[in-house]
């Protein structure tokens, strides 16, 4: 019986241990500059970073999507950069999305050149489920507070990297305007296409 027992609480910890393990908090990444392939920030204080299941990526979800690619293939410079990243399980309530590119699609045409915060040059944006009915609003940033600084553009290696900051507003449900603050940003890319999804 004490074999039984022993063998039982061994059993219990272990399902314990798995479960704490596979329900651990986010993290964000490292500032880093290697070309990580990593994205990430707080929103309002909460870690979000990119987690879409491969299962679900599948029916149209995107963990970190992007291109970044030269416009003129006979130069390096200037750069294309668009990016789409999704969470999964999102900001409070289900499915969110960070689409940021370059605003080449209406005025003067837009892309990267160097290193400095380029968030003039951008069209930033955040979806987000915002309750349990599956209500969904679609954030900007208003005036031009925004900062989305490339910190490293190395054409040689193919590293994209920075840092952002900025608040975004939507008009609410009811009628309100309903704000977030995107803070402590950082990326980390590879010049290149790539698609990616979470095992």
């Amino acid at each position: 019986m004490k074999k039984y027992i022993g063998f039982i609480a061994a059993l219990l910890s272990m399902i314990l241990v798995t479960c704490s393990k596979s329900g651990t908090a986010p993290v964000l990444p490292p500032i880093t500059q290697t070309g990580a392939n990593t994205f990430g920030c707080k929103i309002n204080g909460q870690v979000w970073v990119p987690n879409f299941p491969c299962y679900y990526a599948s029916t149209g979800g995107t963990q970190l999507a992007y291109n970044i690619s030269s416009v003129d293939s006979g130069s390096v410079l200037p750069i294309y950069f668009a990016i789409l990243a999704g969470n999964f399980n999102g900001y409070k309530y289900g499915q969110s999305y960070f689409k940021i590119y370059c605003n080449n699609i209406s005025g003067p045409v837009a892309y990267l050149r160097g290193l400095g915060n380029v968030a003039d040059s951008l069209y930033l944006e955040f979806d987000a489920t915002i309750d349990a009915n599956g209500d969904f609003l679609q954030y900007g940033p208003a005036g031009n507070s925004a900062v989305f600084q490339i910190t490293k553009l190395d054409t040689v290696n193919g590293i994209v990297s920075g840092i952002f900051n900025f608040n975004v507003y939507a008009s609410g449900i009811n009628g309100g305007v309903d704000s977030l603050s995107i803070t402590e940003g950082r990326f980390d890319l590879r010049i290149g296409q790539y698609d990616y999804c979470s095992n």
